[in-house]
């Protein structure tokens, strides 16, 4: 169904930052034509490309939102909206539509989309079972597709896969800082992103619980405890509840 749904659908994709590139590169390698998809990043784009589209994604800020669907509702006649704009409800961007007989549905995607390796929080929307299935069916080939049955749960998938990538990140960037510091300057960052890739391609291929992995190399008197300790001691799950509350409360806040 996907290969079909990719020959019939126009696609345009309204941000042309990260998120947006991101989305429009993980179609072409799930196989979307490039010539079924436009990339618009200014008013006067955005009119032309959201005309000639089926399928129009928004990957603009919250903060935008209205003042594209302003600039966009007379092509938005019986066409399908797909907001990527965290915070922003289906409701709110209705009622900014003015009675516009269009679908919209939401996801929150993160960037690991453009290799196929991302996580897609997916609501559904007002959108018909039939596009749902086929809009379903692309998603798919960009990741982990998460349907959710609650709109206010897209926010938690914001926060742990949207928002995961700069984490993790964060603390490969860490490992590499403290391999150079130790004497690896040469292949200090291949070091650490390895050693991040063989440690989750053995947890997936494995079925290992992450708590298990733990026990197996953190073994009593070790090396692996003694920093685990540290980390314990430090207060680090601690510190990272707080930091992921902190980001919650963000989300939070893009709705008032």
């Amino acid at each position: 169904m996907a290969k079909d749904t990719f020959a019939r659908k126009r696609i345009t994709v309204i941000g042309g930052g990260h998120m947006g590139s991101a989305l429009a590169q993980g179609l072409v390698n799930a196989g979307v034509p490039r010539s079924r998809i436009t990339v618009s990043d200014n008013s006067r784009g955005n009119l032309a490309a959201a005309k000639s589209a089926d399928w129009i994604f928004l990957a603009v800020k919250p903060s935008v939102v209205v003042s594209v669907l302003a600039d966009i509702t007379g092509t938005l006649e019986g066409k399908t909206i797909i907001s990527l704009a965290a915070g922003v409800s289906v409701k709110a961007m209705k009622k900014r539509l003015h009675g516009v007989n269009c679908s919209i549905a939401r996801i929150m995607p993160n960037i690991p989309v453009a290799y196929g390796e991302g996580v897609i929080g997916f609501y559904s929307g007002d959108i018909a079972a039939k596009n749902k299935r086929e809009l379903k069916s692309v998603l798919g080939n960009l990741g982990l597709l998460v349907e959710v049955k609650k709109e206010s749960n897209l926010d938690t998938i914001t926060l742990i896969a949207g928002c995961g990538p700069a984490i993790v990140s964060s603390f490969v960037s860490a490992y590499g800082k403290r391999a150079r510091t130790l004497g690896l300057s040469r292949n200090a960052e291949a070091i650490a992103l390895q050693t991040f890739k063989g440690a989750l391609a053995y947890l997936e291929r494995s079925g290992t619980a992450p708590e298990k992995l733990i026990d197996s190399v953190a073994t009593k008197g070790g090396v692996t405890e003694a920093i685990l300790k540290e980390l314990r001691r430090g207060g680090f799950e601690k510190i990272f509840a707080r930091a992921m509350q902190s980001g919650y409360k963000k989300i939070k806040g893009i709705h008032s």
